[in-house]
């Protein structure tokens, strides 16, 4: 574990005397995002939409807020990007994509907490 940026700024640590590393809110943000994908990819397996080499990928970005002195992830905007097969349906995968944050752990462990949000673009 270690800190970078905006974090090291908040707890006052200059950024010339450390090594940025990823910090323990940037796992939250990838455990969430690689729980999601994957729920979202078994989904879309189930349709018979390929999801590996690229078919499938997802990006993430968390907003980090500052709350009564303590750092907090405040939302997680995870942006998936499909490149459809021919003869699955786009109506399906968009229903996949509606539902598939109900069925993801991580997600609805820290949905109460923190604002999960998912797109879906097709390329």
């Amino acid at each position: 574990m270690g800190m970078h940026g905006g974090v090291a700024e908040h707890y006052r640590v200059p950024l010339d005397s450390i090594e940025p590393h990823a910090t323990t809110l940037d796992y939250i943000v990838g455990a969430t995002t690689g729980c999601l994908t994957g729920t979202f990819g078994g989904m879309l397996a189930a349709l018979g939409q390929p999801t590996e080499d690229g078919a499938l990928t997802s990006e993430a970005e968390g907003d980090i807020v500052v709350e009564d002195g303590v750092l907090r992830i405040a939302r997680i905007r995870v942006t998936f990007r499909l490149r459809p097969a021919k003869g699955i349906s786009p109506e399906k995968i968009r229903r996949a994509h509606e539902r598939h944050h109900r069925f993801c752990l991580v997600a609805r462990f820290i949905g109460g907490c923190i604002d999960i949000t998912t797109d879906l673009e097709f390329i």
